[in-house]
């Protein structure tokens, strides 16, 4: 008896695991777990099939049509997320998506992360995915809004960057807008599906200003800091931009040679990152020497304007006999293309140092790539704003597109001493023919008074005449 029993619940277990379904509009479903069916994953379309609401007419098959368009969103019992892909290519299962923008929370707040996407199985246009190193909320109701999805870039098919733009597409995103809201109940899971607003990146350029320490390469150390920053445009009016949240990846790169011989090329594997910014905060730079310091600061969110208002101040610092002025050369290539920017985001700094000896060259930085601005907060009209953003991930070149300048130049108090001191020597060489000098002085000031007067004197004596 207790057998039988044993078997009917292990029975019982399985039809339930084995029910893994999509998530339908306005309906009320059970989400089963995505176990393990005949060595894999539940099909695609058989679970978007269990959905009575579910119409296959409303996907065709679209020739040159490349979009990634997201069906819906399910659950498992085992703490998994999957994601229903509507891809109308004829090429099933060519163009795949590579992340997702979400924002999985317990209470409607927005707390977006990028998550890569796993292919767990595709049929025809649809494809599945499972979500990656994502935690689901926990409680009775669970709000997922996804805000976009991506693909690898293509060039032979995705429109690329303007021709003076150095950046590279490494991930072509597409907009999804939709809050997912999962809500426990006897019956199941009640889902309900609304569309939400986004804003959208419409140009970008990422690039960064390398500073450098004091007296840089003596003893043949370098070392630069280099300023990572974001410059964007809108299709939204931004009166005042008050947050902005950034993903982006880091790789350290690590290089050394001794006596001609290569001991270390190494790049590490791309780290991804999220920088939260707000328009408070600030970065900085300091470096000092016996001589002087160098120091910069910034704010980490501006208006180009104030970002070229920062770039274009002088740091002046006095070292006893010389004036030292430092300020950020922009090339032309960066100030071009900050003309059609509204916004620059300083999202990070990184470090980089090269070493030349007589044998030695070793050289370590960092690579930031795959940039994209995940949340804006503003305000506009009066009227605050917290959206999430629909921007591509795009990485840029490795040449600084600002570099810091050191003038030096000697100080007017060095000026004075020296004019000064000039003019003593000058007293000392001319003491012995101070006195014939005065004389000459004396006759040449009188000859040009008498030459200066003369028109008077000559006024005066015809009127004595008359």
């Amino acid at each position: 008896m207790i057998k039988k029993i044993k078997k009917f619940i292990v029975a019982l277990a399985l039809v339930f695991t084995c029910l893994l379904s999509c998530l339908p509009f306005g309906t009320v479903q059970v989400l089963a777990e995505g176990i393990n069916v005949d060595g894999g994953y539940t099909n695609v379309l058989d679970d978007l099939k269990k959905d009575e609401t579910f119409n296959e007419s409303q996907y065709p098959i679209l020739e040159n049509n490349y979009k990634l368009e997201v069906i819906t969103i399910s659950e498992s019992v085992v703490k998994e997320l999957f994601v229903y892909v509507y891809q109308p290519n004829p090429e099933h299962g060519k163009y795949i998506a590579s992340s997702i923008n979400i924002s999985a929370t317990d209470d409607n707040s927005l707390d977006i992360m990028n998550y890569p996407l796993t292919l767990v199985n595709y049929d025809g246009v649809y494809q599945k995915y499972l979500v990656t190193g994502i935690t689901l909320p926990t409680s009775g109701t669970r709000y997922y809004e996804v805000i976009s999805i991506y693909r690898v870039f293509d060039e032979t098919i995705d429109e690329g960057l303007s021709d003076d733009n150095d950046n590279t597409i490494s991930e072509v995103v597409f907009k999804v807008g939709k809050l997912f809201t999962l809500t426990d109940t006897e019956n199941g899971v009640s889902v309900n599906v609304n569309d939400t607003e986004v804003i959208t990146v419409t140009s970008k350029w990422v690039g960064f200003i390398r500073y450098e320490a004091p007296l840089n390469g003596i003893m043949g150390f370098t070392d630069y800091y280099d300023r990572h920053f974001v410059a964007f445009s809108t299709d939204k009016k931004i009166d005042k931009l008050m947050e902005a949240d950034v993903f982006y990846t880091h790789q350290t790169y690590d290089f050394k040679r001794v006596n001609g011989i290569k001991y270390q090329d190494e790049c590490s594997d791309a780290v991804p990152m999220k920088a939260e910014l707000h328009n408070t905060d600030t970065g900085s730079y300091e470096a000092d020497n016996v001589f002087w310091k160098t120091e910069f600061e910034w704010y980490r969110i501006s208006s180009v304007d104030t970002f070229l208002s920062g770039i274009d101040k002088s740091n002046i610092y006095t070292a006893g006999i010389v004036d030292i002025a430092e300020q950020v050369v922009m090339s032309e290539e960066a100030m071009n293309l900050l003309k059609d920017k509204q916004w620059i985001l300083s999202f990070t700094e990184t470090a980089y140092s090269e070493k030349l000896t007589t044998d030695t060259y070793e050289k370590h930085y960092s690579i930031i790539s795959d940039v994209s601005i995940m949340r804006l907060k503003f305000e506009t009209d009066g009227v605050i704003y917290n959206l999430g953003v629909v921007d591509n991930k795009q990485s840029g070149d490795l040449v600084a597109d600002g570099v810091q300048e050191t003038k030096l130049e000697l100080s007017d108090t060095f000026k004075i001493i020296v004019a000064l001191l000039g003019l003593i020597l000058l007293l000392i060489v001319l003491g012995p023919f101070l006195p014939t000098i005065f004389s000459l002085i004396g006759f040449i000031l009188k000859w040009v008074f008498k030459i200066v007067t003369a028109p008077i004197w000559f006024i005066f004596w015809l009127f004595r005449r008359r």
